[in-house]
């Protein structure tokens, strides 16, 4: 079963870019790069077929909030696009120092350790409009955050992020990537690998479900 719209990327400024091109991008470049793709189900949350890791990461205990569907299905994402395979929860990720901004999990592409930091963009109440304060705020946050907690992680070793943002819809998406591009600095992107996924009307699971029976 295929969720993911197409094996190809987009950004607002770029051609489309073959799964291998963005690849090359994720584990060679050192500079910040910001791509997008579209989830797309063709059926109910408990009916896809999910990978072994992405079923880890949905019985896994995390740091709390509701988050854990988000994470397990960035999890199925990357696993889809790029063959990675889970290396550490968030709960199996060990640090130096603790009170810091911590990684939803690690994965190893092709042999490389990444840490995967997933957020949403979103606005409550349902149906709210999410402003360019509200998308400023998130992202200077989470890339602050990546940074942070690359610095201070301890197994498994990582030298760089992708930072997975989950957004409600297309102008939600398009209002990130100008944000990206025209308000955060270079040294707040760093070199962090920024994958804006946008979901589609029927996955508000991804948002506001708080447990696997909502």
């Amino acid at each position: 079963m295929r969720f993911i719209k197409s094996l190809q990327f987009f950004s607002n400024k770029e051609k489309s870019s073959t799964i291998d091109d963005v690849k090359t991008v994720l584990l060679k470049s050192s500079k910040p790069s910001i791509f997008t793709n579209e989830f797309c189900p063709n059926c109910n949350f408990l009916d896809l077929k999910l990978s072994k890791g992405t079923k880890k990461l949905l019985q896994s205990e995390n740091a709390g909030g509701s988050s854990i569907i988000s994470e397990a299905l960035s999890f199925e994402v990357l696993h889809r696009l790029f063959g990675c395979r889970l290396l550490a929860t968030e709960m199996e990720i060990q640090y130096y120092f603790s009170h810091y901004p911590i990684t939803d999990y690690a994965i190893s592409v092709d042999g490389k350790a990444l840490g995967v930091s997933v957020t949403r963009a979103m606005k409550w109440p349902i149906g709210s409009n999410y402003t360019h304060g509200d998308g400023v705020k998130l992202l200077t946050k989470k890339l602050s955050g990546v940074i942070k907690s690359t610095k201070n992680v301890l197994n498994p070793k990582f030298k760089k992020q992708i930072l997975h943002v989950w957004a409600e819809n297309e102008k939600t998406k398009d209002l990130l990537i100008d944000i990206w591009e025209n308000n955060i600095s270079d040294q707040l992107k760093s070199n962090t690998f920024v994958l804006i996924t946008t979901a589609q009307k029927n996955c508000d699971y991804i948002f506001w479900s708080k447990s696997l029976k909502d």
